[in-house]
């Protein structure tokens, strides 16, 4: 194939991704049929988007990571059909009645790819890493919200380790089956974060990093000796199919698309809804699945006088005309309507689509009762100051692109909202979130555009809670005090109430405002087989083949 180079068990809630079998001719679901014998060998090559921060998931940077995550294994599994938890590396486990400690049995025979052994004491020496990554900020949001109340790790014998939190962790089972919670060799562990996040990274999973060229493209090679995947989700055993799979950086999504339909790339993440029929009417196919968690949207800043306005986050919630967005900007075959603050994929998710409908009247009466005039250019003002927010995204983000936010800066100036976008690179955008207190009203945002994709609803904790950088400790008692009940909940039932509560909260006072829901679109050829999506939406390289 041408080289691309620069062109290029306690929680028990249902996952209701769609599951549908595909046979690679247009049609779509979560996965891609067999449709034969599969062969070993071959080289696929898989168009992403951009240069992911860090090749490791659990790094700021690294969510969402595909390549990352076909190198690590996890201790549990979660079925993307039933959002059951499963054994994966943990054939095993135990969990206190206070749901404040956890003993694992471990599965014998793991190693990393250097050779070395997995046993309790490197899941130990994860787990505390991770940790104190936590504390120094460079872990990713979901790792802090996962371990906020980790206390420590106990090795009982080399097969078995028992894990300790200060408070319940209802969510941690199904937490572990995600990638950035992933175990890693003592080598990797010793190894710096910028080491980790450039690609010294050593797993038990069934691909290995090959050739890395930065910002072009990540090569993964087979594991010839692996041979433990997780019998609940896995079509086979032994090694990967594929030899290698080398993922090549192109930004554009119809340059992407059409690699695919021209036979110079097998797999293309990311198809826009514009793409799909040159996906399809080259005889590939489109893969998706929902993503859970956050939903794309915007989230204040607390310390700007727009941000902190409670009425002026309630006006754009109800200004924003989702069914637009979703009829303009994504295919109705792979996505859904946003129903609430996480995706509907997301355990514990509450339906609240009726608090989601367009209502321009009610954003104006809003603004007409807090004394937000109507001036001569239309933009409304108070006082002298004109309602004209700030509103930041990333360049390369696809929670929500520029065309979403362009769509949603029109929308709102319907009813006197102005908004100026402001462009940022990751850098600018991570320096502007450590620094809102100390710019306070002179900050350089007022919203920021983002996601927060997790497949249990505990992250909310981490998220809301006024220790996330993002809101930079500020004073919010009914936010924090909703974060803090989903965390001390202590039963499934006070879990779900405590869960539904908060969306409401994050809704009904504009805390997050939702705009989309997340869905993984992926492209592939015709030659694909056995390709799949996770219950986190990652791709899932081990059981895919070609025929050819």
């Amino acid at each position: 194939m041408p080289s691309l180079h620069r062109r290029l068990a306690l929680a028990s809630a249902v996952i209701l991704t769609a599951t549908t079998a595909l046979s690679a001719c247009g049609d779509s679901g979560a996965s891609v049929a067999s449709g034969g014998t599969p062969r070993s060998g071959g080289d696929a090559t898989f168009a992403i988007a951009a240069y992911p921060n860090s090749l490791d998931v659990s790094l700021l940077g690294g969510r969402g990571n595909v390549a990352g995550a076909q190198i690590v294994d996890t201790l549990t599994e979660s079925d993307p059909k039933t959002g059951e938890v499963k054994p994966r590396l943990a054939k095993s486990w135990t969990v206190s009645e206070d749901a404040k400690k956890f003993t694992f049995t471990l599965r014998e025979g793991v190693t990393f790819s250097d050779g070395t052994k997995f046993d309790a004491q490197n899941v130990k020496d994860n787990l505390d890493t991770l940790a104190g990554l936590n504390a120094e900020a460079k872990t990713d949001t979901l790792v802090r919200s996962a371990l906020a109340g980790y206390e420590g790790s106990k090795v009982i014998d080399d097969g078995t380790v028992e894990v300790g939190f200060s408070s319940p962790e209802l969510g941690f089972l199904r937490n572990l089956s995600d990638p950035y919670l992933g175990l890693l060799s003592g080598s990797t562990l010793k190894a710096t974060p910028e080491e980790r996040a450039a690609g010294k990274l050593v797993g038990t999973g069934p691909f290995v990093l090959g050739t890395v060229r930065r910002n072009e493209s990540i090569q993964l090679l087979a594991r010839r000796d692996y041979n433990w995947a997780p019998e609940g989700s896995s079509a086979h055993q032994g090694r990967a199919y594929l030899d290698s799979v080398t993922f090549t950086v192109v930004p554009e999504s119809g340059v992407r698309s059409g690699l695919l339909a021209s036979g110079q790339a097998d797999l293309v993440d990311d198809v826009s809804k514009d793409d799909e029929a040159t996906v399809t009417s080259s005889g590939g196919g489109v893969v998706h699945a929902g993503t859970p968690g956050l939903v794309s949207g915007l989230r204040q800043n607390p310390y700007s006088a727009f941000g902190s306005d409670k009425v002026v986050r309630q006006a754009i919630s109800k200004a924003v005309d989702r069914t637009e967005v979703r009829g303009t900007l994504l295919s109705e075959s792979s996505s859904n309507a946003v129903t609430s603050a996480v995706g509907a994929t997301t355990p514990l998710w509450a339906d609240l689509s009726s608090q989601l409908g367009y209502d321009p009247e009610g954003a104006r009466k809003l603004l007409d009762d807090a004394g937000w005039k109507t001036g001569g250019d239309g933009v409304r003002e108070r006082n002298g100051t004109r309602l004209d927010v700030k509103l930041s995204y990333t360049s390369d983000s696809l929670f929500a692109t520029k065309s979403d936010l362009e769509l949603v800066q029109d929308q709102l100036k319907r009813v006197g909202i102005a908004v100026t976008l402001v462009p940022m690179t990751s850098a600018e955008f991570s320096q502007s979130i450590l620094e809102i207190k100390q710019r306070g009203k002179d900050a350089r945002y007022d919203f920021l555009s983002g996601s927060g994709p997790s497949k249990d609803p505990s992250f909310l904790v981490g998220l809301f809670r006024s220790s996330n950088p993002a809101l930079g400790g500020a004073d919010q008692p009914e936010l924090e005090a909703g974060a803090d009940r989903l965390a001390a909940s202590a039963t499934e039932d006070e879990r779900a109430a405590a869960a539904k509560d908060l969306q409401r909260l994050l809704i009904t006072d504009g805390y997050w405002i939702p705009i989309k829901e997340l869905s993984k679109v992926v492209g592939v050829g015709s030659e694909v087989k056995g390709f799949r999506l996770d219950a986190y939406a990652l791709p899932v390289l081990y059981d895919t083949w070609l025929d050819r």
